[in-house]
């Protein structure tokens, strides 16, 4: 439950603007999760790959 609350959450972030700070949160809960199933850096190629999206998103003015 916790975890929906969260996502939840961060529809209201993203909704309002609070891109970085959803971004921050979910970027936590997977770490949390590969370090939990014994793989920490197992998505680490991904999430470097979503932040520069989310950089050129932003550099061009794409995000509200």
């Amino acid at each position: 439950m916790k975890s929906t609350v969260k996502k939840s959450g961060n529809c209201s972030r993203m909704a309002n603007g609070e891109w970085r700070k959803a971004m921050r949160i979910e970027i936590d809960d997977v770490r949390r999760v590969a370090r939990e199933a014994g793989e920490p850096k197992i998505y680490n190629e991904a999430m470097r790959e979503m932040l520069e999206y989310f950089k050129c998103l932003e550099k061009n003015g794409l995000l509200k």
